[in-house]
C-alpha cells in the first residue's frame, strides 16, 4: 500500500504506510488487522509572521518509545 494520513478519534493525525495482514492462504486467506510502518505524527501549525498568517507543517514520531517502527 501507500503512504495514508489516518484521523483518530481525539483529533490526531497520523501519516503511514499501512500494511493489511492476512491469515491463512490462498482462497482461505483472510484479512486481520492493519499494521502501520514508520508511523509519523503530522500537525499544522499557525504562524503569524507579521500580520500574514500561514501553516507550517510539523512531523515527529508517533510512539517514540517503541522498539519497533
Amino acid at each position: 500500500m501507500s503512504e495514508q494520513i489516518i484521523v483518530f478519534k481525539n483529533g490526531e493525525r497520523v501519516i503511514t504506510e499501512l500494511k493489511e495482514v492476512f491469515e491463512g492462504e490462498g482462497d482461505d486467506r483472510k484479512g486481520v488487522c492493519l499494521m502501520m510502518n514508520h508511523p509519523y505524527i503530522l500537525e499544522l501549525i499557525e504562524v503569524n509572521d507579521g500580520g500574514a498568517r500561514d501553516l507550517q507543517v510539523k512531523f515527529s514520531k508517533w510512539c517514540p518509545y517503541s522498539v519497533d517502527y
